[in-house]
């Protein structure tokens, strides 16, 4: 849980640092309800929703890694007991929905990398972070993957 929660702190970091930089793009980190909406060009908007993904993200990745990492130590044996699939376990979907979010947290910082070339650089640690952090839950979580998400993941009746 350590790197997720070095990840928030990161993300916590770079968007207080780049605040005023990024109203002055017209991304307002902190719009109220009944605010005037700037309107941006489509690469802003772009960039305005990487931002959005990041500013989400960055608390729900640590709550989720907790969730699954509790529920693999607490009770690892629980849906064998019960004669469930252990894939269907809660840390196992728990931890699908962890590494989706860290898909959608590498697509963020690319995009910022790539709309906002000066920040290519900053982007590079909190990448790093995020594949480490992909590969740790792989590791612990190797059947995640094989969980299937009722109304995401299950084939469609026609």
């Amino acid at each position: 849980t350590n790197l997720s929660e070095t990840y928030m702190e990161l993300c916590d970091e770079w968007l207080e640092e780049h605040e005023e930089a990024l109203r002055a793009r017209g991304i307002d980190l902190h719009r109220r309800a009944g605010q005037q909406l700037v309107p941006l060009p489509p690469e802003g908007l772009v960039l305005h929703e990487a931002v959005e993904e990041v500013s989400w993200f960055k608390t729900m990745l640590p709550v989720k890694t907790n969730r699954c990492i509790s529920g693999k130590i607490e009770d690892p044996d629980f849906m064998q007991r019960i004669g469930l699939d252990p894939v269907m376990s809660d840390e196992n979907g728990t931890a699908k929905l962890v590494l989706h979010i860290l898909d959608r947290c590498e697509t963020a910082w690319t995009t910022i990398a790539e709309l906002w070339p000066e920040q290519a650089g900053a982007t590079v640690p909190v990448l790093e972070l995020i594949r480490r952090h992909r590969a740790l839950m792989k590791q612990e979580f190797p059947l995640a993957e094989r969980f299937i998400r009722p109304g995401f993941d299950a084939p469609r009746v026609s």
